[in-house]
């Protein structure tokens, strides 16, 4: 996949994946937006190993012991698109969708690849953390809100079934719909249905 951004006239939508989670609806999810709103999607994964989750990358590819976690984890978003692509395949914005890895802090590298690409929307699944853990590593979607300008969609942990934009808003949550967060100016998402923060 090109890492190469070409806006459409829509704007960009960032989806960055947890490979700790499922990720086929939110990507289904965020390519019924792109196509509602003329977007182009860019996906997105930091690699990162995360805390709460140590040998993420050797238990999703164990054969692959040798390789750096950038590739491996290149391989990975691959395959997790590839499963998308054949479980939606009329979601054309997954057909164009492009690919980004990049290593660091997830919550700090999405914003600066947000900014790279200029998106307009980021669509993250939000895993449901509590007690402990929750107050241990927070969220990273929180966090990704915390520190952008640019709306964050928040769609609430999806892995049995899909969710349309036009669906059930319970399951979804907008971050920053106006930009409030940040100190960039607010970025028009150019989708009009969203729903508002509660």
């Amino acid at each position: 996949m090109s890492s190469d951004v070409n806006p459409a006239s829509g704007g960009i939508i960032l989806v960055p994946l947890d490979l700790a989670m499922s990720n086929s609806n939110t990507l289904a999810y965020a390519a019924e937006l792109c196509k509602n709103g003329g977007h182009q999607m860019v996906i997105m994964h930091a690699v990162h190993e995360p805390a709460d989750h140590p040998g993420l990358y050797q238990e999703l590819e164990p054969s692959q012991q040798l390789i750096p976690a950038e590739l491996r984890a290149e391989r990975i978003c691959n395959r997790v698109l590839r499963e998308a692509q054949q479980q939606f395949p009329h979601a054309a914005a997954l057909a164009s969708a492009r690919l980004r890895i990049v290593a660091g802090l997830p919550a700090q590298r999405i914003v600066e690849v947000a900014d790279q690409v200029d998106a307009t929307l980021i669509v993250m699944t939000s895993a449901e953390r509590r007690g402990l853990s929750k107050l241990l590593h927070g969220s990273v979607t929180d966090s990704v809100a915390g520190k952008t300008s640019i709306p964050v969609l928040r769609l609430h942990r999806m892995d049995t079934r899909f969710v349309s934009p036009n669906a059930n808003p319970a399951l979804v949550t907008v971050l920053n719909p106006g930009g409030a967060k940040g100190t960039s100016s607010p970025r028009k998402t150019g989708i009009s249905h969203l729903p508002q923060a509660v």
